[in-house]
């Protein structure tokens, strides 16, 4: 049963009742991994045709459009590729509406008052002018900005997006100028997102010297009671506050 202002449901795996390396915990569920799959594959695809048609000079971009027959078939993947981010963020959208309705009042996820203190102490710890890292419950201040970049980003893009693909209906209700706008701000946004995506969160999940080559968190949605402690010890201490293991396999819910 989910209770108010708490997470998710959260699997704590022993394989041994008087051991503790081996429980692992659940920090993502299939909904959740199956709507980061869509987001980054709809984005990943969106970027490898979107670039082409916005770069069409290179010859690297006519080279690939030759390759897929032609701008019509590249252009057409890109709206398919649009329509499965919509899905992602309708699906996103009504998973939030159903965990509300189980009685799930959490925010764990939005920006908080200790959001700016855990991110100069971050940023110190980086500089090496404290040995500790701070404490993150179940997000830190930079999965956040993750969260909350990859929200507006969306919006941005489909709304873009569509004002782009149907531009005849749009200008019979707004000026012209709109369109051009979209165009503006669609390829802008495009840019800064490759950038935040390339740059700041395949940092955090695949270069990062704790996770490097790669966080598997995105596929089984565990991560190790090390992990835990070592990226979310707030959090495990909490869980490990409330838990009462049984020995085998214990489920624990919020």
């Amino acid at each position: 049963m989910l209770k108010r202002g708490r997470p998710a449901a959260v699997r704590v795996q022993a394989h041994a009742p008087t051991s503790r390396a081996g429980r692992t915990y659940e920090r993502f569920n299939i909904h959740q991994r199956v709507q980061h799959f869509l987001l980054a594959f709809s984005f990943l695809g969106l970027v490898a045709t979107g670039l082409p048609m916005r770069f069409s000079e290179l010859a690297i971009s006519q080279r690939f459009v030759a390759l897929l027959s032609g701008v019509t078939v590249v252009g057409n993947i890109h709206r398919a590729l649009g329509v499965m981010m919509i899905a992602a963020a309708v699906y996103h959208i009504g998973y939030l509406i159903v965990m509300y309705r189980r009685g799930y009042r959490g925010t764990p996820a939005l920006f908080s008052r200790t959001d700016w203190p855990e991110f100069i102490a971050d940023v110190k710890y980086c500089l090496g002018l404290v040995r500790q890292r701070p404490r993150f419950a179940r997000y830190s201040w930079y999965e956040k900005f993750d969260y909350f970049g990859a929200a507006v980003g969306v919006l941005l893009m489909v709304g873009t997006g569509l004002i782009m693909w149907f531009p005849e209906l749009v200008t019979r209700l707004l000026p012209g100028w709109v369109v051009t706008t979209a165009v503006i701000v669609h390829d802008y946004e495009a840019c800064l997102a490759l950038l935040a995506i390339f740059i700041g969160h395949f940092y955090w999940v695949h270069l990062h010297p704790d996770v490097y080559p790669m966080s598997m968190v995105w596929l089984t949605g565990r991560l190790s009671e090390e992990e835990m402690a070592r990226h979310h010890p707030r959090e495990l201490a909490e869980w490990q506050n409330r838990e009462r293991p049984v020995g085998g396999n214990d489920e624990v819910r919020r």
